[in-house]
């Protein structure tokens, strides 16, 4: 969780339209050697500020969603990494599906920024036929249901990579399908990639050297 995220965050939140109560969760784990000044930055910003080991990913996620579920008792669930920035305008394309009552709702594209470099990538279709990880917005009863008829969370608690088609496997073992929304190079998402992001950036590089 970075300073520059948290200000994203706050923006976001902010900038969401009445109708969208944004409550934000951050989960910081214990064994990071910067723990309390990651604790003090959320703090800082009147996050709310939990607590789960760093690994594997999937357990983590996991534990925010239910530490989420419990707090907050929201309609949808999104998801946002610590080296993401998000733009509220997302809320005016996601407005009507909300309404239509879908599920699943998600970008299928972003813009990723090499950190070392400086260099910036727009990554057409990333996730393939399925939504873009971050800011997918997943209805709750959706993650209730996948709890009660399978016994599974959303997210495999043994996996640190692949997580986001992974998770939508599991979503379609009810009938979920998603649904959709094409940025057309809009920047609802830019996220900065380093050496210990989950998505190594040599692996970015190698999909644009592949079109």
């Amino acid at each position: 969780m970075t300073l520059r995220h948290c200000k994203s965050m706050q923006r976001f939140i902010k900038e969401s339209p009445a109708w969208v109560e944004v409550n934000y969760l951050c989960v910081v784990s214990p064994e990071d050697r910067d723990i309390q000044e990651l604790i003090d930055i959320g703090h800082e910003f009147d996050f709310t500020v939990t607590q789960y080991r760093n690994l594997p990913i999937g357990a983590k996620l996991n534990a925010g969603i239910q530490t989420a579920l419990a707090m907050f008792k929201p309609d949808y669930i999104m998801n946002m990494g610590s080296d993401d920035l998000c733009d509220a305008s997302i809320w005016k394309e996601y407005k009507p599906h909300i309404e239509a009552g879908k599920e699943l709702i998600g970008i299928d594209s972003c813009h990723i920024v090499d950190q070392e470099s400086g260099k910036a990538y727009y990554l057409d279709l990333y996730n393939h036929k399925y939504p873009v990880g971050v800011m997918r917005l997943i209805k709750t009863e959706a993650i209730i249901r996948l709890q009660k008829k399978y016994k599974l969370p959303l997210y495999h608690y043994a996996l640190d990579r692949g997580m986001d088609t992974a998770s939508m496997n599991r979503l379609m073992k009810i009938g979920i399908r998603p649904t959709m929304v094409h940025t057309n190079w809009r920047p609802f998402t830019t996220g900065f990639k380093s050496n210990v992001s989950i998505n190594h950036f040599q692996f970015l590089s190698s999909i644009e050297k592949a079109k």
